[in-house]
């Protein structure tokens, strides 16, 4: 939220969601094609390919930069190698929640990306999106602790809750539409 990053957050979710083992020899490591990377990140709509390309490396060194990943360039082909790091920037290796790591998790369900909605809500909403799917269902969040408990501004919250009921309202839902398989 501090840097207004809507698609490195957006990145970092869709790492962790298609990285998901670490069991194997490249331990939590995806390596893919950079031309694979940039439509995975949503940079080839209205680029060129060499701007795509462009755009992934500028969105990895920014979660590298945040020590959330690690990444090299692999062969002629291009293939960039990612490897997830903890999600709280220690630079430490990734390791799974609950299998040896007591840290909490959340689950994004696959319609957040299969449904488009990463293209539906801006940076606040999938800031509370992850919020809410960290608390249970009808949670309360007095918005003025938001910047002590997550660091960003009441208002953000605000907005971001906003956009979440407003998109709750139009799709007719009577719960969260957001962790529902279908």
């Amino acid at each position: 939220m501090r840097n207004r990053d809507l698609r490195g957050l957006q990145a970092e979710l869709l790492l962790l969601g298609i990285t998901s083992s670490g069991d194997g020899q490249d331990g939590w490591t995806t390596t893919l094609p950079i031309a694979v990377w940039a439509r995975a990140f949503g940079t080839t709509h209205y680029a060129s390919a060499a701007s795509a390309a462009t755009a992934v490396s500028k969105v990895l060194s920014r979660l590298e930069k945040r020590r959330l990943i690690e990444r090299d360039r692999r062969g002629r082909e291009r293939k960039i190698r990612v490897t997830l790091l903890r999600e709280d920037g220690s630079g430490q290796p990734y390791t799974r929640p609950g299998k040896g790591n007591t840290d909490r998790f959340l689950r994004l369900s696959h319609r957040f990306w299969l449904d488009g909605w990463y293209e539906k809500v801006d940076l606040p909403a999938t800031a509370m999106l992850l919020v809410a799917l960290h608390e249970k269902l009808n949670f309360e969040l007095p918005t003025e602790r938001v910047p002590d408990w997550y660091g960003w501004s009441a208002d953000t919250a605000e907005r971001g809750l906003a956009t979440l009921e407003n998109r709750r309202r139009s799709q007719g839902k009577s719960r969260r539409w957001w962790t529902t398989a279908g």
